[in-house]
């Protein structure tokens, strides 16, 4: 056999004697040789991969030494066959057996599989490209299990019998539609995994239903086949004395703790897949009474100011894990440094001592109104944040004016109180024969660099809140001319052709960063192969030396 490209073919010579095939050395791989007359009996005139040879001789072929002239041809019949081959060699193609590969699925009791196409064909291969069907099943594995129904095209529909879980396995032959075939083995997994029920755990408050929606018990369980669970039994021996559940099967129910009762209710429940699967968790019920969490509070407040906060005020960080209403039930003011109002919802108003600066605390109780109680701490501090001011940076072009609106200088800077902030003064300094700044209170300002200036001009700028705070802050403005970026380009011509780019050739990909219109202001034509002419705008022409061909 020799094999070209994706074809194998075996060679026939015109007039063989016999039908019989005849190995023989040809290129270091071997050939078989058949009858023409076999080949034809063989209906092959289907016009596919014909060879005929000019000057045919069977020492030619077998000479390694000197090629044999083989020319293509096609054959469309015998007497075609017949009229090109006198004597002839021709390539007959070799059909190979597809591959048949086991396959396995899946499916619930009295659940039917349906599989499309490729189904049972989708793994298989065959060598040559043929189109595979599915031309013989033996169900003598499904009996008792279930009923096939198949499709040349690997499709099939498998109904398991009422009832049956376990493997259901048949054999199916696979066909090329010229004579190759192989048979594979599929097995079909009737299963039903048990659910999988996973403990719970609930809290409620002393003297209240507990009221739990479903899914409730049943929304942590897990069914693997995607069953519809629900519960089954519950065993309530751990609530006896201290509460009643009334449960229901989609797992909502609602517990009731008995009277005084305060601690853990624990019951067990079962679980079912409606398939004869089930699975058994345990629940606990916490019955509490949290106190509550009171966290201490900062607050802050200009000098000569008073602070009023409504409610939930003092509150607004406290918590109680069983969520009752909490409320301001004592303060105590001793030490503090102003007057103190305040209200149980946690609303309360502060006014400093005339002239303190600084920080003053009290403190304050809550209560959830079912006995619980926290204390907590109340920090005020009495100031004037002075503001932070933040350093900039400004970049502009040689030769252009640097114009920057309002907020400008001032929209990094920031204050804690939100007082407003304005510019009250600059130290221009770094500025000396760099350029000329025009600034204003909103921030904004002007810069006009100097004539022929280049490079970094540093100043200060001075922030005030209005209320005697201030600060200081850098500002530096870079003066750039950033250099342009000239890419690499490539460009073809034919030999002795001269090659001719308008503007913008040369430039075409090349860039700059300020905007500056660019120009070619030099060339190297150095060990360059040819002449060249170029623009300032880009545009070139180049005419390659006579004979030339290569890259230059």
């Amino acid at each position: 056999m020799k094999k070209h490209g994706h074809n194998r073919f075996g060679w026939l010579f015109n007039g063989d004697p016999t039908a019989s095939t005849q190995p023989f050395s040809r290129d270091g791989g071997a050939e078989t040789i058949v009858s023409r007359d076999e080949y034809l009996s063989a209906g092959r005139d289907d016009g596919t991969n014909a060879r005929s040879a000019t000057s045919p001789s069977l020492a030619s072929l077998l000479d390694t030494s000197a090629p044999d002239s083989l020319a293509e041809s096609s054959v469309f019949g015998a007497s075609a066959f017949s009229a090109a081959l006198s004597p002839a060699l021709a390539a007959v193609p070799i059909n190979r057996n597809p591959v048949a590969n086991s396959d396995s699925y899946s499916t619930r009791p009295n659940q039917p599989l349906t599989v499309v196409a490729p189904g049972l064909l989708g793994n298989d291969k065959d060598p040559d490209g043929d189109s595979l069907s599915v031309s013989v099943l033996n169900v003598t594995g499904l009996s008792g299990k279930g009923v096939i129904s198949s499709g040349a095209d690997g499709s099939f529909i498998f109904t398991p019998n009422a009832g049956f879980a376990g493997d259901a396995t048949f054999t199916y032959t696979i066909s090329d539609g010229f004579g190759g075939s192989d048979t594979a083995s599929a097995v079909i997994h009737v299963t039903n995994a048990a659910p999988d029920a996973i403990a719970d755990e609930f809290f409620v408050h002393a003297g209240r239903v507990l009221s739990v929606a479903a899914p409730g018990l049943l929304a942590n369980d897990r069914d693997s086949d995607g069953d519809s669970l629900s519960v089954s039994v519950l065993n309530v021996t751990g609530l006896s004395g201290k509460g009643v559940i009334n449960p229901r099967a989609d797992g909502g129910f609602t517990f009731t703790p008995n009277a005084g009762f305060i601690g853990d209710a624990t019951f067990t429940y079962s679980i079912s897949d409606g398939f004869g699967g089930s699975d058994t968790a345990n629940a606990v019920i916490h019955v509490t009474n949290a106190a509550p969490v009171a966290s201490d509070d900062h607050f802050s407040t200009r000098g000569n100011r008073a602070l009023t906060l409504s409610a939930p005020g003092l509150l607004v960080n406290d918590r109680d894990a069983d969520g009752d209403a909490l409320r301001v039930s004592a303060t105590n003011t001793a030490g503090l440094q102003g007057s103190l109002s305040s209200a149980p919802d946690g609303g309360f108003t502060f006014t400093p001592r005339l002239g303190f600066v600084g920080t003053t605390k009290f403190s304050y109780t809550v209560s959830d109104g079912n006995g619980g109680t926290a204390t907590a701490v109340a920090s005020i501090d009495v100031v004037n944040q002075a503001p932070d001011a933040n350093a900039d940076e400004y970049f502009v072009h040689a030769g252009g004016v640097l114009t920057v609106a309002a907020p400008g200088l001032l929209a990094n800077d920031k204050d804690s109180d939100g007082d407003s902030l304005s510019v009250s003064s600059l130290n221009v300094t770094g500025l000396s024969g760099k350029g000329v700044i025009i600034p204003r209170a909103d921030g904004s300002f002007t810069f006009t660099p100097s004539a022929g200036f280049a490079g970094d001009a540093t100043f200060t700028y001075y922030i005030s809140d209005g209320f005697g705070g201030s600060s200081t802050a850098n500002a530096v403005i870079h003066v750039t001319n950033a250099a342009p970026v000239a890419s690499d380009d490539h460009f073809s011509t034919r030999g002795n052709r001269a090659l001719t780019l308008s503007a913008p050739g040369l430039l075409v990909n090349d860039r700059d960063a300020d905007g500056d219109a660019l120009r070619v202001s030099a060339t190297n034509t150095a060990g360059l192969q040819g002449s060249l002419s170029s623009a300032p705008d880009g545009g070139f022409t180049f005419t390659p030396r006579l004979g030339f061909v290569g890259t230059t």
